[in-house]
């Protein structure tokens, strides 16, 4: 099995459409990626199935590693080279990118860590995944919600701006560098 017929599969009757093509587009212009939180695999595959041939997809997660090996291994077989280490993404000193995609614990201080610490090695674009359904909420109640990071983060950093905000499935916020 191809990582395209893959992700035909995940994407099967799914909610994700907008947030699919906004990676197919971003990922045909990249040559490395960085991913905070695969634990579906499904954003995993879609950047694997759009990403150049030689093209580097860097996972960070607390998630089991052998549910990535047959993606590992079909990827090796395709030459588009997928890491995926067991770590905290907020302690993580990661490569650099052209693009970042975070969707893992939904509340500011997470995003705030990882925005703040990952944004000098990101040349282009940072995606962050349920932006809608956290924007004024949160995953837990001890926290304060995306929107308030986001715009901090925008406000506090001069060279990244908000590219695009969608509402489809939990939401997603693209970031861009100026």
């Amino acid at each position: 099995m191809t990582i395209r017929e893959l992700f035909e599969n995940n994407c099967k009757d799914s909610d994700m459409v907008e947030l699919y093509e906004v990676i197919r587009n971003k990922t045909k212009k990249c040559k490395n990626v960085v991913e905070f939180g695969v634990w579906e695999w499904k954003i995993t595959t879609a950047i694997l199935a759009w990403l150049w041939r030689y093209g580097k997809l860097v996972g960070y997660d607390k998630v089991s590693k052998s549910a990535v090996a047959e993606l590992k291994e079909v990827a090796k077989q395709e030459r588009k080279y997928f890491s995926y280490l067991w770590w905290d993404s907020i302690v993580m000193d990661i490569p650099e990118s052209d693009m970042l995609i975070i969707d893992t614990l939904h509340n500011a201080n997470q995003l705030w860590a990882e925005l703040y610490d990952s944004h000098k090695k990101i040349d282009k674009w940072i995606v962050i995944c349920g932006t809608n359904k956290y924007s004024e909420i949160w995953e837990d109640e001890w926290h304060l919600w995306l929107k308030f990071a986001i715009n901090k983060f925008v406000t506090d950093i001069g060279w990244w701006e908000i590219d695009k905000v969608s509402c489809e499935w939990y939401g997603f916020t693209i970031l861009k560098k100026s």
